[in-house]
Order: structure tokens, then sequence, then C-alpha cells
């Protein structure tokens, strides 16, 4: 019998080609409280098995790199107006995009105030003209268009066995290139992909990985919409593939 007390195993024989001898385990292993002694000859495939190790918790490419700061909440606003104005700004975009200006006018308010009560009205307007500033700029026809999509889902496993699970802002699925773009409200817009957070380069490299296993064979591209301008930046696929090889993974699960 095994040292562990149920596991069946081989004699040393078997790695010379003699048949296995195989030890049978008590029966008060495989089932408590009933007599022990097993017949003799009993398949040691009646003995427990190994408990199969957990898997990891799939990785969030929003979860990766440093946290922001717990006082602005990366948004220079305090974090809990910045959490809000971002829900609402993001709301605007994936729910009402299609529609047609005066609709989407029409519509927005009361849409922002169920769904994000913790903003006022002075906050809420603010939110729903930073969205339609968006929609109003020359991008936007082509992010915003029939190819794309509004809060894609993305899963996959990586080469090295990393398990990918989120969600891309908006994902626009063109003949040549794919195109993953991330959504950021902060009012602080850097000037140039140098000057980008390297959280925010970890994010969209991982997503970029994520879709390179999805369409392998595709150009993937990654960019910025920063809601605050609008402006739409383009990033290398270098600052994004670095930031995310060098990003700390954490084991908090997808977000």
């Amino acid at each position: 019998q095994a040292a562990d007390g149920g596991m069946a195993h081989l004699s040393a024989g078997a790695a010379r080609g003699a048949p296995a001898e195989v030890s049978a385990p008590d029966v008060g292993t495989l089932a408590p409280g009933l007599p022990s002694g097993l017949p003799s000859g009993l398949p040691g495939w009646l003995a427990p098995a190994p408990a199969e190790p957990r898997p990891a918790r799939a990785l969030a490419p929003s979860a990766l790199g440093a946290e922001a700061d717990a006082e602005t909440g990366g948004a220079g606003r305090g974090r809990e107006a910045a959490l809000a104005h971002g829900a609402a700004v993001h709301l605007v975009l994936e729910r009402l995009a299609g529609l047609a200006p005066a609709t989407r006018a029409a519509r927005a308010p009361a849409l922002v105030a169920a769904l994000v009560p913790g903003l006022d009205a002075t906050r809420a307007a603010a939110a729903i003209a930073e969205a339609e500033a968006v929609l109003a700029a020359p991008f936007a026809e082509s992010l915003f268009g029939p190819d794309s999509l509004a809060e894609a889902a993305i899963a996959a496993r990586l080469a090295d066995g990393t398990a990918l699970l989120g969600r891309i802002d908006r994902l626009v699925i063109g003949p040549g290139r794919i195109l993953a773009v991330d959504f950021k409200t902060d009012p602080a817009v850097p000037r140039a992909p140098g000057a980008v957070r390297p959280e925010y380069l970890a994010q969209l490299g991982a997503y970029r990985a994520a879709l390179i296993r999805a369409w392998p064979g595709r150009a993937v591209a990654t960019a910025i919409l920063w809601t605050a301008e609008p402006a739409l930046m383009a990033l290398p696929d270098a600052a994004g593939d670095a930031a995310f090889a060098a990003a700390p993974t954490r084991d908090d699960g997808a977000a």
C-alpha cells in the first residue's frame, strides 16, 4: 500500500518490463465505516484518484499593472466621481452610438440616470456631452460603424498557458486588420504613446495577444480613445507587447 494510505503503486519491476505488482487499498480508505479487508486481486483502479489541481483563474487584462491611485481613481476627479463619470460615458457610447443625434439626446439622460444613479444631473450632462463629442469626431464613423462590436467579450489561452478573459470596449473587424480600442476618460490626455500609463499599455497588449490567437495570420492593432479631447491614439505594437510581458499578473479573476 502506498504511503498516503490509499493510492496503488507499481513495483520497481515494472520499470524492467516485469508484471506490475498491485497493492490493493484498504476498504476503509474507499468507504469509511465499512469492514476492512478487500478480496485479493481487487483492481488497483478502484483506489481513490488523486485530487485534481485547482485551475488558475483567468487573467483580466483590465487588472494588469499597478492600481490607479486610490484618491483620484486614475482620472483626477476623486475615485467615486471618476468611476461614475467613466461609467456614464461608456454607457452612452456602448448603447446609443448607433442612434441619430436627436434620438440619442432624448434617451441619454434617462439611461444614465437609471444605470449610473450616483451621478447628479450636472455631472451626468457633462458625461453625455463628452460622449457626444466623441461621436461627432472624424474617426467615429469607422470606429462605431457596422463592422464594429461594442463590449466584445474575449477569451483566449496563450501559448504559455495563460488564460485571458475580458471585454474590449470597441472591436473593429476589418478585411485586413483587427482593431481593439479601449476608452479612457482621464481628463489629462498624454501627448504620445510613450507617456501612456504602463497598465494601460499592458491592458491593450493583453487584448492584442488574445486577438492574435483568435485570428491567426491577421494583423491586430490597438488604440486608446481618450474621450476628454476626444482623440484616438494608435499604439505601437511593440509598446503594448512589452508592457504586457512585463506586467505583474493578478489571480483575482476577470474584470
